[in-house]
């Protein structure tokens, strides 16, 4: 089986190494796991990178004598004047067909005589790939709702396409029509009362009780922010800026609601919030809340979903997390957050939330949990998981179409609770950390899985010895006989 990985070769946020983990520890380990289960042969793998990567990328394609070729941001001057033009370029639903056959033909010219099976872009648009390659599945990949500590770490393997394009927005009626039941809820609970209420209540460093008594207010949502010049966020909503974004949500709520304001805060996306924003949403605003404290920690959104009502978002992975919490989420925009997000304006949430009307979630989060959302190394890294599913995944979209029934269990779901169960991370809560700690931290995962394979490997000699056993005591009893 062929195929193509593909990361895209504009420097975004100004952060040249930014793409480095999405090959180190998410693309890299696949790559060795289809190596290992024999899918495909070095040869058969071919992998599009930028040459702000190729530092990092070149020795390990070296090493394992994969095709390659990389790729600079001045190549790609003639479709687009820098990244944000591409993206928006590529994403938006009225395409220019012109401009995706020159750039399809660009990147032909890059792969030669390789035709790939599959495609694996890092939820990136590339609709252009299928001009060229009609019979390619496309699988986007990216990382899913649960990736921070404590909890497991997951991906999502999409064919549909990224975000607003995703299996989730896709399928928005569906997901909404699927029927819970006890056993669904009781599965979910194990997994809240561990991580809900064992692991993040227990560990939180925050405490919101002094400020709800001097507020007082009737309610509280959280805003989480994220980035802005960038497709994952200015393609689904009007706001230029997160600035817009707050006032927006404040000038639309109701003033008995108080906002609780995180930010999107690392070394890549730096503060968000500067000190005159701050001086302007405190002085206009009584119900703007930011805890400055919360700059101090990674995640610090998902330690603050229990002390809040709801959330608002509008691309936020912390939206499907927020389900866990079964709190209702309210998206604005065009967002695949909108199959789970409550059909209601902001000015009408106050009254939504007194009234009491949110239904569960949970077979939609249940759902997703034992089909989309998949765990890497118990499965995604695993040689002769990744292999079944992409010899499946390939057959279902030639002999198509593919709809809301691709996704099958990936295990059993007992098997499936018992590695959310047994598998997660207690090093909480982790302080803001820089790009080498969150290097480190996948560094961990990877460890993490050569113990594995190394127990599963050692596993396999041991079935091997008794095997070899068993053979020889029939070949005595026959020769007895």
């Amino acid at each position: 089986m062929k195929i193509l990985f593909y990361l895209d070769a504009w420097i975004e946020f100004s952060k040249p190494y930014y793409k480095d983990p999405a090959g180190e520890f998410l693309f890299f380990p696949i790559i060795k796991s289809i190596l290992d289960s024999r899918l495909s042969n070095n040869k058969e793998i071919f992998f599009l990178f930028g040459d702000a990567q190729e530092d990092t990328f070149k020795g390990f394609c070296e090493g394992l004598n994969l095709n390659f070729v990389v790729i600079n941001q001045k190549e790609l001057r003639q479709f687009a004047r820098n990244d944000s033009e591409w993206f928006k370029n590529l994403y938006t639903e009225k395409r220019n067909e012109t401009l995706d056959l020159k750039i399809s033909e660009f990147f032909k010219s890059k792969l030669g005589n390789f035709v790939p099976d599959i495609i694996f872009p890092y939820s990136f648009p590339v609709d252009f790939f299928k001009l060229i390659f009609p019979d390619a599945l496309i699988i986007q990949s990216e990382s899913g709702f649960t990736t921070r500590a404590p909890f497991v770490r997951s991906v999502f393997l999409d064919p549909f396409g990224p975000l607003k394009n995703s299996y989730l927005k896709k399928f928005k009626r569906q997901l909404n029509s699927l029927e819970n039941s006890e056993y669904k809820t009781a599965w979910l609970n194990k997994i809240r009362e561990l991580y809900i209420e064992k692991l993040i209540k227990k560990s939180s460093p925050f405490n919101l009780s002094k400020i709800k008594d001097q507020k007082n207010f009737n309610k509280y949502l959280l805003l989480p922010l994220q980035f802005s010049g960038h497709f994952l966020f200015d393609c689904h909503c009007s706001f230029n800026n997160q600035f817009q974004y707050i006032c927006y949500v404040l000038e639309n709520i109701s003033p008995e609601i108080g906002l609780i304001v995180t930010e999107h805060c690392n070394e890549t996306y730096g503060q968000t919030i500067s000190s005159d924003m701050l001086k302007y949403f405190e002085s206009k605003y009584n119900n703007f809340i930011f805890l400055p404290e919360t700059r101090e920690y990674q995640s610090s959104s998902q330690y603050l979903i229990s002390e809040v009502d709801g959330l608002i978002n509008v691309t936020s992975s912390l939206a499907v997390q927020a389900l866990l919490w079964s709190k209702p989420v309210f998206t604005i925009g065009d967002s695949y957050n909108n199959s789970i997000s409550e059909d209601i304006s902001l000015d009408k949430i106050l009254e939504f939330l007194i009234s009491d009307k949110y239904e569960s979630k949970d077979a939609i989060l249940y759902h997703l949990l034992t089909r989309y959302y998949i765990p890497t190394i118990d499965y995604v890294f695993r040689p002769d998981w990744i292999k079944d599913f992409l010899i499946k995944s390939l057959a279902k979209f030639r002999y198509g179409p593919i709809g809301f029934d691709f996704y099958d269990e990936f295990d059993n779901p007992e098997n499936i609770l018992n590695i959310y169960i047994s598998k997660y991370n207690d090093n909480i809560p982790v302080k803001t950390n820089s790009q080498e700690d969150y290097k480190q931290n996948w560094f961990n995962a990877l460890a993490a899985l050569e113990a594995s394979q190394k127990e599963l490997n050692e596993a396999k000699e041991y079935k091997q010895h008794w095997f070899n056993a068993l053979a020889a005591l029939e070949a005595s009893q026959k020769e007895l006989n």
